[in-house]
């Protein structure tokens, strides 16, 4: 009788479904007032120097810096300068007026980025509340003219999308489908609602634009990148439910929106190119995902340059096929690529450069040169060390697991490291512990060093 040891063989990555995020953080409404110019924190001390404390200008300053404090990853700053424009609007704006909504999906936004999904949720809900009020009550609105009525039906019904957006993201990062797909449905509906608005307004502005040679109205197009990316969600979504048909479908609808409105090299495209490539891969079919992924990666290099993080992104997934594929020496070669950006990025000492190590280190523990994995392991943990990590960190874990099976492997139980390989491998192809949430990493525009195709 043969024992499973108590270490674990490295699992071979599996790529994930690029979700649209609509990015609460920088909401900017059709009817919200223009930022305010210059330093935000002087023109919020001006303004309460002349005793205007309770004043929509002082909340949308005060938004602005909990936006800008989200950004750079401190928590309690954004949360404390949100609430504060929270509370500012709720005293100077009429009850459920929808410009608190907005504030409550910054809140939400912030909330969602630092991992508080659950806090998260309840903001979104509660925006989406005061959005659907405001749609049935239009007391807030001064101006009564057709115009003015066409602007916020598009606001309302774009601002309305975006939250049931927001909400479908948190509940695909929390595996529960059923729920996103509800969600991505509404947000569907209500973006082609807002597109349907935006071209009523584009065609009531054309004489107008006629005489002052304005460009196209600039909210048709928004509206209809945002049904693209409703397409794009819903084809995640019904690819994790494993319907592939109906993935496949949305894919194709959003591809036709995006290329109609943005042209064939943009990073819209791209991401849904990744999906499609992704539900190949998924499916078991390696030449075609390979195909996509090939296509994805030069398509980041020419709309975004070489260095982007984007690019990594791309030589992950070619290495992760590279290597199912038998093909050691490119999947080596496109990690090494992708391991010179982090360390051209972010420096040699940083969490991205170590965490790439341990990817290098568990492809070639699952390669089987040991010597090898060992070397990119132990880099790794030294380069957590060097960031403060201790050893309760998720991230050293992993890497002292790793290390561990690779010291512990042996002849007498190779047979069983194959077993584990195939099983993975079978699951893998049918989808199983697939799906996580996507997050973009922030990365220096610098030259990568290896551009070739190959990878």
């Amino acid at each position: 009788m043969m024992f499973l040891n108590s270490y674990t063989r490295p699992a071979t990555p599996v790529p994930d479904f690029l979700l649209t995020d609509n990015n609460v953080l920088e909401k900017n409404s059709a009817t919200k007032s223009p930022s305010l110019p210059g330093d935000i924190s002087k023109k919020l001390d001006d303004l309460k120097l002349f005793g205007k404390e309770s004043n929509p200008q002082v909340a949308e300053a005060l938004s602005t810096l909990g936006q800008s404090c989200a950004r750079n990853g401190n928590k309690a700053k954004a949360l404390h300068y949100y609430n504060q424009a929270l509370e500012i609007s709720k005293e100077t704006l009429p009850s459920g007026h929808p410009h608190i909504a907005d504030v409550l999906c910054s809140i939400g936004g912030a909330m969602k980025k630092f991992d508080m999904l659950e806090e998260s949720k309840y903001k979104f809900q509660e925006a989406l509340t005061i959005y659907r009020k405001a749609n049935k009550n239009r007391s807030w609105i001064t101006d009564t003219d057709e115009a003015s009525k066409a602007q916020s039906d598009y606001y309302l019904q774009h601002s309305t999308a975006s939250a049931l957006c927001s909400l479908g993201n948190i509940e695909f990062q929390q595996k529960k489908m059923t729920s996103a797909l509800k969600y991505f449905e509404d947000a569907l509906l209500d973006a082609k609602r807002a597109a349907v608005t935006g071209v009523v307004m584009d065609r009531k502005s054309r004489s107008s634009r006629a005489l002052t040679k304005n460009p196209k109205l600039k909210n048709l197009k928004d509206a209809r990148i945002f049904v693209a990316e409703m397409f794009n969600n819903l084809g995640n979504v019904h690819a994790e439910l494993d319907n592939r048909s109906a993935a496949t479908r949305h894919y194709n609808q959003a591809l036709a929106l995006q290329m109609q409105e943005l042209g064939e090299d943009d990073p819209s495209v791209a991401d849904t190119l990744h999906n499609m490539g992704t539900l190949h891969h998924r499916s078991g079919e390696m030449i075609f995902a390979l195909k996509s992924y090939k296509q994805v990666l030069k398509m980041r290099r020419l709309t975004l340059g070489n260095r982007h993080p984007q690019v990594v992104h791309s030589l992950v997934n070619l290495s992760t096929l590279h290597e199912k594929a038998g093909e050691f020496d490119k999947a080596e070669s496109a990690l090494q690529a992708a391991l010179r950006i982090l360390v051209s990025s972010h420096g040699g000492t940083s969490e991205p450069v170590a965490d790439m190590r341990v990817q290098l280190g568990d492809q070639e523990a699952r390669i089987g040169t040991e010597k090898a994995a060992l070397e990119h392991l132990e880099i790794a943990l030294k380069l957590y060390e060097k960031v403060e990590f201790d050893d309760s960190h998720p991230s050293v874990k992993k890497a002292k697991d790793s290390i561990e099976y690779v010291k512990n492997k042996s002849d007498e139980n190779s047979s069983t490291n194959s077993l584990v390989e195939a099983t993975e491998t079978i699951g893998t192809m049918f989808n199983k512990g697939c799906g996580v949430f996507c997050f973009n990493n922030d990365a220096s525009n610098l030259q990568i060093v290896d551009s070739r195709d190959d990878c």
